[in-house]
Order: structure tokens, then C-alpha cells, then sequence
């Protein structure tokens, strides 16, 4: 709009305001007594106006949150469409939490009480709840090209949807104090849903999808450690479980796939100059630097050259040759092969453990010794790091299957079981069945106890909740 057709609107503002005199100017600049007293009633017409905004969106939570958590979507199941469309979606209705909200939430993640705050917050972001639930249960999603010159999507892209999944996990937490169980549940397994989504065997959305995936299940023995839960939701539980995906762990194809990343890192970058140990040693600035480099072979030199040049790109303008990125090919996989072997071994978990860091502790003497795998070491350095994550969700899976044993078994006898029910998938970080203590009132599940796995929580106390689950 043109600056002079917004004029007569000017002027008639002018016009209805009226002249300010001389006197009333001075009050206006000069009356701080006047001016604060404006301020507060400004800010007080403001909290009230937030505070009834807040008991509406708290309202619209109570009353529609429960049944949204259970809603089937009859199309969605069928549907070709790319469910990362309803998501981003979802990303863009997200608003931030004011800081003490925020204090509130992070509370709520670690078993604390949800308040007002909680429950204004996520009523206010029921449209963002319900768009990621209908995309988790669409079949297909796919999060869009990569930038021009990138391997990967923007790992910026995980920022929002750990943003996305803090609000389904705070549903989920909410639901379940306030009684209804089956809805927390069910929004423990749009967790899931939305981490096996997210899955791909690129090291960053790999990285998303194992992280909402174990919120999910963490966030599913909070619900159940609150029981008692009635033999049906129970075993609805179980189907679920069997039946709803979480994040896929393909170490072969993602190891692999990591490998091809920082291959095409070097094929693509630009030509350089062709390596000589003259034009490297012309750039090393310090005498004493350059003598203790002239004493390595060419393989030592060009090697180190060019881990310059992969942190910092033009430090000696040389390119990898052909011919040493195919060595270097070699060596690497050559390395997964054996780290996999050792992965799908029949050993302990401590005993894979042990191997593949003696194999990683590896890399750098090889890398000094001149071993073209130092180009492809992105891939070897995290098979013990991979290998953990992997073992470590199976352990969660496992965790999840116990606890709904015991509360089926409290859910039949009444008091809780005084041993584990047989049968039961074992810690995989011990060997062993996990450790299981029964009180009068409650019980305690716990794995881990040398804390191999490197995780803050590890044992889960399950109690009798005083008021009766709701069930919606």
C-alpha cells in the first residue's frame, strides 16, 4: 500500500483524538506517578486477560485430550500421502513455552506433576497434538529433498521434531495423571510411530528417531509404574507393541550408508593440485614443524595433508587421488565387516563391547602409520557408540514387556508377583533376567547395574495409584 493512501487514515486518527494541549503534553512526558500507574494497569488487564485465556485452553485439554489420544483416523491407515507434510504442519502451529511453563515441562519429563501450565500449554497446541497423530499413522513419510550440496537433511531438522516429540510425550504424562491410562498409552505409541518415521539410516535422522523412540518408552513405564492397569488395556498393550514399529536398526545398511557420505565428501570437493611433499611442507609455517614432518613417508604426509584439508578446506589445495580413495574404500569396509562380525557374534554384550573398542582405539595409529582408512573414519569410530544404542532401545523393548507381565500378574492376584514371571527377554547388558524387588506397596524393576549403557535412569518403581484409572 502506497505511504499516501495510508494518510487520510493519519489524519482521521488525528481528528477523533483531538489536540493535545500544551499542559496535557507536559503531564504525558513529565507525570511519572500517572505514567507507572498506566503501566501496572495495563499489566494487570493483561495477566487477567492471560490467566482466562489459560482456563479456556486448560478447559478445551480436559475435555478433548483423552478422546483425541485414542482416535483412530479411518483414512490415514490407507492414505498415499506423505505423512512429513501433516508434520511440518504440525512443527509450524508449535509455539514456545514461556520459561516457566518450560521449568514446568522439564519437571514433567523427569516424573514430575503436570500444573495449570502444563495443561494451558498442551491444550493451546491440541491442533499441533492432533496433526502428528493422523501423520504417525500414515504409512508413508518422506522429509524431503537434501540442500544442494549436502549428503544428509539439515540436522536443524531434529531441533523441531524433539520440540514436537517433548509435547507428546508431556500428552502422554498428563493423560496419565489425571487418570486415564489407555489414552497415555496411546500417545506413548504415537511416540513410536513418530520415531520409526523418522528413521533412516543417515547418522542424523537416525540419531532423531532413537531419541523419540526411547522417550516413548520411558515415557510408557511412567504410565505403567502408576498403575494398577486393567487386563484389557494391558493386553491391548501388548498387540500394540507388536504391531506398531519403532526405530529400525540395520547397522550393515547404516554403517554403510555413513561410509558413502564421507566418500562423496571427497569425490565431490573441488580439484586440487596433485601432492608433492614440497607443497606441503611450504605451507607448515614452523621449522620444527616441518622437520619432524619430512621424516614421513609420502603415504604418512599425504594422508595428514589431507585430514587438513577435511577440517579445513584449501589449507593445502591438494585433492585425494583415485586410486587412494579406492584403498581407503578397501580398509573401511574391510573394518565394518569385521565390527559387524563381531556385532552378530554369539558373546556377552561386555565382551562386544571390549572388541569393538580395541578395534576403534585402532584407528589412530593406523591413521599415523599412513592407512587410507583415516579418509573413511567417520564410520568406524561410532560401531561401539551404534552397538550401544542398539542394545540399548532392545533393553528398553524388553524393560516394557516385563513391566506389563508384572502388572497383568497384579491385574490377576491383586498384590504384585514376588518373583518375575517366567519367560521373560532378559537385560542385555548383563546376560541375566533383570533385578526385581517386591514391597507392600509397590515394586521396583531395574537393569543395568554397572551402568554399561551409560543411562541416568535404570530402575522403575511401580506403585498403587489412589484414585481409579478413568480409561476413556
Amino acid at each position: 500500500m502506497s505511504r499516501y493512501r495510508l494518510l487520510p487514515c493519519i489524519v482521521l486518527v488525528f481528528a477523533i483524538s483531538g489536540p493535545v494541549t500544551p499542559g496535557e503534553e507536559r503531564r504525558t512526558v513529565q507525570d511519572p506517578d500517572l505514567d507507572s500507574a498506566r503501566q501496572k494497569a495495563a499489566r494487570e488487564t493483561d495477566r487477567v486477560s492471560r490467566s482466562a485465556e489459560d482456563r479456556l485452553a486448560e478447559a478445551q485439554y480436559r475435555e478433548k485430550a483423552a478422546g483425541l489420544a485414542l482416535r483412530v483416523d479411518a483414512g490415514a491407515a490407507a492414505s498415499r500421502e506423505n505423512a512429513a507434510l501433516l508434520y511440518y504442519q504440525a512443527l509450524l502451529a508449535r509455539r514456545e513455552p514461556d520459561p516457566a511453563t518450560a521449568d514446568v515441562l522439564n519437571a514433567l519429563s523427569r516424573g514430575g506433576e503436570p500444573d495449570l501450565r502444563v495443561r494451558a500449554f498442551l491444550g493451546r497446541h491440541l491442533a499441533t497434538i492432533e496433526l502428528a497423530q493422523i501423520a504417525s499413522q500414515m504409512p508413508h513419510c518422506h522429509w524431503g529433498p537434501m540442500r544442494a550440496g549436502e549428503q544428509q537433511l539439515d540436522f536443524n531438522l531434529g531441533i523441531p521434531l524433539r520440540r514436537l516429540s517433548r509435547i507428546l510425550d508431556a500428552d502422554a504424562r498428563t493423560l496419565a495423571a489425571d487418570g486415564y491410562t489407555r489414552a497415555a498409552l496411546a500417545r506413548c505409541l504415537t511416540l513410536r510411530r513418530l520415531a520409526h518415521h523418522a528413521a533412516d539410516d543417515t547418522y542424523n535422522l537416525f540419531s532423531i528417531s532413537q531419541s523419540i523412540h526411547t522417550l516413548g518408552l520411558l515415557a510408557m513405564m511412567q504410565v505403567l509404574s502408576m498403575g494398577p492397569t486393567d487386563r484389557e488395556t494391558l493386553t491391548w498393550l501388548k498387540g500394540q507393541l507388536a504391531a506398531v514399529p519403532g526405530t529400525p536398526f540395520r547397522p550393515a545398511e547404516a554403517l554403510h550408508q555413513w561410509r558413502e557420505a564421507e566418500l562423496r565428501f571427497w569425490q565431490t570437493r573441488p580439484k586440487g593440485r596433485a601432492f608433492t611433499r614440497e607443497l606441503v611442507l611450504e605451507k607448515v609455517p614452523d621449522a620444527d614443524d616441518r622437520k619432524l614432518l619430512s621424516t614421513l613417508t609420502d603415504d604418512q604426509l599425504l594422508i595428514l595433508a589431507l585430514q587438513g584439508e577435511q577440517k579445513a578446506p584449501g589449507r593445502y589445495g591438494i585433492s585425494a587421488p583415485p586410486g587412494l580413495l579406492r584403498r581407503a574404500r578397501q580398509a573401511c569396509d574391510e573394518f565394518l565387516a569385521a565390527a559387524l562380525g563381531i556385532m552378530n557374534a554369539d558373546l556377552s554384550y561386555v565382551e562386544k563391547r571390549a572388541k569393538l573398542l580395541e578395534m576403534v582405539e585402532t584407528l589412530d595409529d593406523r591413521a599415523a602409520d599412513g592407512d587410507p582408512i583415516a579418509l573413511l573414519s567417520e564410520a568406524p569410530r561410532v560401531v561401539e557408540i551404534y552397538h550401544r544404542l542398539m542394545v540399548r532401545n532392545a533393553v528398553y523393548d524388553n524393560l516394557v514387556t516385563a513391566a506389563i507381565e508384572i502388572c497383568l500378574a497384579r491385574a490377576t492376584t491383586g498384590p504384585f508377583p514376588k518373583a518375575l514371571p517366567a519367560g521373560l527377554p532378559q537385560d542385555l547388558f548383563t546376560g541375566r533376567d533383570f533385578l526385581y524387588e517386591r514391597a507392600a506397596e509397590s515394586s521396583v524393576l531395574r537393569f543395568d547395574p554397572d551402568n554399561l549403557s551409560r543411562i541416568r535412569v535404570r530402575q522403575f518403581e511401580f506403585r498403587a495409584r489412589k484414585s481409579g484409572s478413568r480409561n476413556p
